[in-house]
């Protein structure tokens, strides 16, 4: 007799076919993320461009889609994220960029809802790391809004700490975005009274001068 399998072996068996789409606008990025990949049990596509990546999507089950934040055709990754959001909501996103201004911070956590912003260069075992728990927000999701017949206590209880995991990172984010800002402000204020002070004293001097 077969015995039947568990709602984990279904978690198992699922986590190995999520699908991770990964878009860049440079192919040599391109190559290095499936080059670090290629040995985790992931299914890798890759687009260079934000219309590529939301064509891809609508072709395929995309569960995960690391994504850079700027790119040439004037959508950002942000805004991608959120337009595959719409079309495939349990779509978990993470950015992969080399800015980190406040805007994109801010747009990161309040529109596209990411999972987590990493900064290039990439750590390759915390992107693997990060990629893992995406998968899993990803998968959990699915089983909340559909997948009703692998649906199982102690899975609930994972997505519910991989929500609260989520909400802390965004408001780290926050935390980070208020500082830089201060910081910022208080930059330009330091250089506005350096700037007065610089033109005090070429005042004096003018006049010490006459």
């Amino acid at each position: 007799m077969t015995n039947q399998p568990s709602p984990l072996d279904y978690f198992t068996n699922e986590w190995r076919k999520s699908n991770i789409l990964i878009v860049d606008d440079e192919p040599m990025i391109l190559d290095q993320l499936e080059q670090d990949l290629c040995f985790e049990p992931f299914e890798l596509y890759r687009a260079n461009s934000a219309e590529e990546a939301l064509d891809l999507i609508r072709k395929r089950h995309i569960h995960v889609i690391l994504c850079d934040q700027k790119m040439p055709n004037g959508m950002y990754g942000t805004e991608l994220l959120y337009e595959a959001r719409l079309l495939r909501p349990y779509i978990v996103g993470i950015i992969l960029s080399a800015y980190s201004e406040p805007e994109y911070l801010m747009d990161a956590i309040n529109k596209a809802r990411v999972f987590a912003y990493l900064v290039k260069p990439w750590n390759k075992k915390e992107l693997i790391e990060c990629l893992k728990k995406a998968q899993q927000m990803s998968y959990l999701s699915r089983i909340e809004n559909g997948d009703k017949r692998i649906f199982d206590l102690n899975l609930y209880e994972q997505y519910q700490h991989q929500h609260e995991e989520l909400e802390y990172t965004q408001n780290m984010l926050k935390q980070a975005v208020s500082e830089l800002n201060d910081t910022q402000k208080a930059l330009r204020e330091s250089n506005r009274e350096n700037g007065k002070t610089n033109a005090n004293a070429g005042l004096n001097l003018k006049l010490a001068e006459d």
